[in-house]
């Protein structure tokens, strides 16, 4: 396909398989990232920053093989911004 990598929040609803079956076959990269990293790294891309650091998701699974820093006694994430070609959006108004 025409999708090589999906970076989310959360990769699937319920009822979906489509994404899973194209995940499992490696047809497909996952990058999973909490919600407030997710927007913090397009608006990294937005303003030109080179990175950033954010305590979200240090000392988790999703902080694996990522440089880390200690900056006035909290620790740190590096985050690189997403500079993404496109973006799949879903709300609802009510």
């Amino acid at each position: 396909g025409s999708v090589k990598k999906v970076i989310c929040s959360f990769p699937r609803q319920s009822d979906s398989y489509v994404f899973d079956e194209l995940y499992r076959a490696g047809k497909v990269e996952l990058e999973v990232v909490p919600q407030g990293n997710l927007a913090c790294r397009i608006q990294a891309a937005g303003m030109g920053l080179g990175a950033v650091f954010t305590p979200t998701g240090f000392g988790t699974l999703l902080a694996e093989g990522k440089e880390t820093r200690e900056i006035d006694g909290k620790d740190y994430v590096l985050e690189y911004p997403i500079k993404a070609d496109f973006a799949l959006i879903k709300a609802y108004k009510g």
